[in-house]
């Protein structure tokens, strides 16, 4: 049995599509038996969550920088002989044969004039279908060699754009590979991490004109941020970001909590889930639900830090010293330093464990009394599947 991280008792559930009984801790549904929990839930993340930007990825990993790959040229096409083809050879067959046939005719018959005209006949047909058959067979030839040079033009066009590329990262990498041989691993990341940031786009943001509700435990952590975090950080909330897919599509962000740090403009946006959705119970925020939002965030340069309603609302003191030290690693240039484990980490839930902790009204056991009224669930309420595919929805 795992022991859970906050826990007040342990309930014994009876689930009729697997026909086995689970125990869910009500205090925080993350404690099973291995067997149990191998047929339920094969994930082994955790909260909190840190999704850093690729460039501070990279950064962070110091790892040892790769040789980019060099373009090859397009191959140029070959240019074909027309005249002297095998088409054209394969013509005179017929017309040396039937001039053959006549002249053996005309010595039969000892009409020895005839060979000169059945040469004559066979040369002068051979010269006239030979060059129409051949204008033709060129014609075809030359369409097809004009599309292979325009398909060569735009693959060398192509080809000279990589290289430019090439030869820029190459320099990158020559570079690196020196700072790499040359420094410490720490000092080797504190250099990338410095590079990434003098080199840092920030997203983009604006006011949120939306009616997104911030739920209790937001208004909370907002105002405990805005008294604790140094001068050097706005403290933002409504604000929206717009994200553009590869695709042409685009959508909009809205981050819980933003801070910015004002010498860099570096992001960072802080995201507080509760298990489930106030008055109807519906699961949120379930293992894997947030993906896509936390990938378009990280392609837009935000470092997206991601806590529980309850981590918040249990130990804001530790969740405040969490993102100081991943700002103070990063705007330090000690990217060595980012916390990759938390003491108090708690399981990320899943629909099944969602809808569980909806029944015992979980959130109730750590929330503040004046928030009760607003997040309790009425036993009739509490849908049995539910589609988890929600982005943000009111508290």
């Amino acid at each position: 049995m795992q022991k859970p991280l906050f826990y007040n008792e342990t309930v014994q559930y009876y689930d009729v599509d697997s026909d086995k009984e689970i125990l869910v801790d009500r205090s925080c549904c993350i404690s099973y038996d291995e067997d149990i929990n191998s047929g339920y839930d094969d994930r082994k993340e955790e909260y909190p969550y840190l999704f850093l930007p690729y460039a501070i990825q990279d950064a962070v990993s110091g790892r040892q920088p790769r040789k980019p790959t060099e373009p090859y040229p397009p191959k140029k096409p070959e240019g074909r002989p027309i005249k002297d083809s095998l088409l054209s050879l394969l013509l005179w067959v017929p017309l040396v044969l039937v001039s053959t046939i006549l002249i053996v005719l005309s010595i039969a018959i000892r009409f020895y004039g005839g060979i000169f005209w059945a040469i004559l006949i066979g040369v002068v047909l051979g010269f006239v279908i030979r060059e129409k058959v051949v204008s033709k067979h060129n014609l075809v030839a030359s369409s097809e060699m004009d599309q292979e040079d325009r398909k060569y033009k735009i693959a060398l066009e192509a080809y000279e754009e990589k290289l430019k590329e090439y030869q820029e990262e190459l320099k990158v990498y020559e570079n690196l590979s020196f700072h790499y041989k040359e420094y410490s691993h720490s000092e080797y990341v504190s250099y990338l991490l410095g590079s990434c940031l003098d080199e840092y786009s920030p997203p983009a943001i604006e006011p949120n004109l939306t009616a997104v509700k911030q739920g209790p435990a937001e208004r909370f952590f907002l105002s405990y941020l805005k008294e604790r975090m140094s001068d050097d950080f706005d403290v933002l909330s409504n604000k929206q970001t717009k994200h553009y897919f590869r695709n042409g599509g685009e959508a909009y962000y809205y981050p819980d909590i933003a801070l910015r740090n004002k010498p860099t403009g570096l992001m960072i946006d802080i995201e507080i889930d509760e298990p489930y959705i106030a008055k109807t119970g519906a699961p949120i925020h379930c293992y894997k639900d947030d993906d896509d939002r936390n990938h378009a965030l990280v392609d837009d340069n935000w470092i997206v830090l991601r806590f529980t309603e309850e981590q918040i609302i249990r130990f804001p003191d530790i969740c405040m010293a969490y993102i100081r030290t991943v700002c103070s690693s990063i705007l330090t240039h000690k990217g060595c330093d980012i916390p990759m484990t938390w003491e108090f980490s708690q399981n990320h839930w899943s629909s099944y464990e969602a809808r569980q902790m909806a029944d015992s009204n979980y959130r109730l056991k750590y929330l503040p009394k004046d928030a009760h009224r607003s997040v309790y669930v009425p036993k009739k309420s509490i849908p049995a599947n539910q589609n988890t595919d929600i982005v943000d929805l009111p508290f």
